[in-house]
């Protein structure tokens, strides 16, 4: 799929998710153009900088992707279910961005994106209230509602072995940027 605007990648974003907290008995998020703005605001700095580091607001949840491929973002996100112990019902590291995009409580949803000149995006996503907030797992991250041998099957990820090894893609970047 190619995408044309920013606006259609927030639209394609905000239905992924929708679509993966559908999944999980979640109620849909809205769009925000404040936090749109503001994720916007975040991208381009993280762009200009080529680092990856959350703004740590205390009202809102952020995601942070890096990606030639925009869109395998979402699903790289909820691929980290496999991660989450839904028996403890507690933040775990490797999953954090799985339970923020279906942290159930969050109800507005904003998107920022800036193109590096390596050809990768900074992709910036911000959800409120924030999530992952300690004792408030079990309410807040359901499992997923299955018919059968379900949707999950339906949904490996594209790209997962490009998103989380942020520490090996930004010194390619820098190297590249130098030479």
């Amino acid at each position: 799929m190619c995408i044309r605007s920013s606006h259609e990648l927030k639209d394609v974003f905000l239905a992924s998710i929708n679509t993966f907290r559908k999944l999980h008995g979640c109620p849909k998020l809205h769009l925000s153009e404040q936090l749109c703005a503001s994720a916007a605001e975040h991208a381009k700095i993280l762009c200009q900088n080529v680092i990856i580091e959350t703004s740590y607001d205390n009202m809102t949840s952020e995601l942070i992707c890096t990606s030639r491929d925009p869109l395998t973002c979402v699903d790289d996100w909820h691929y980290q279910e496999n991660f989450y112990d839904y028996k403890k019902a507690k933040y775990i590291k490797k999953a954090e961005n799985f339970t923020l995009i279906i942290w159930k409580s969050s109800k507005e949803f904003g998107l920022g994106k800036c193109l590096h000149e390596s050809g990768v995006f900074f992709v910036v996503v911000k959800m409120y209230p924030r999530g992952n907030i300690e004792g408030r797992f079990k309410e807040n991250v359901p499992k997923e509602i299955r018919n059968s041998s379900s949707a999950s099957s339906l949904y490996k990820p594209i790209s997962y072995k490009y998103f989380f090894p942020v520490s090996i893609i930004l010194p390619a970047l820098a190297f590249k940027l130098l030479f």
